[in-house]
């Protein structure tokens, strides 16, 4: 079932020539969208700086590591007590 309506043959004229007498309205001012160009310079710099800002936080707060390399290439031998000097004594006296 397909709805159909019928509009008035004098609607659509009424309509186009309403339209055509708003458009022909003042131009817009550029010098309005100037000020909305330079709001969004500003905002684009501000993300920029905060991204390179969060970027410096993020490298600060990273670990280190506490062993250089060299210290993994290097075999780890275990610390062995030195026997006392010949001359020691555990006596005093």
């Amino acid at each position: 079932m397909a709805l159909v309506f019928a509009a008035k043959p004098g609607l659509s004229t009424d309509m186009n020539q309403t339209t055509q007498q708003e458009q022909v309205a003042d131009p817009a001012k550029p010098r309005a969208r100037r000020h909305w160009e330079w709001f969004w310079r500003v905002i684009a710099g501000l993300m920029l700086l905060i991204i390179a800002w969060v970027a410096w936080v993020l490298y600060q707060i990273t670990p280190r590591s506490v062993v250089t390399p060299l210290a993994y290439a290097n075999q780890i031998r275990p610390i062995v007590a030195q026997p006392p000097a010949a001359g020691a004594s555990g006596r005093n006296g």
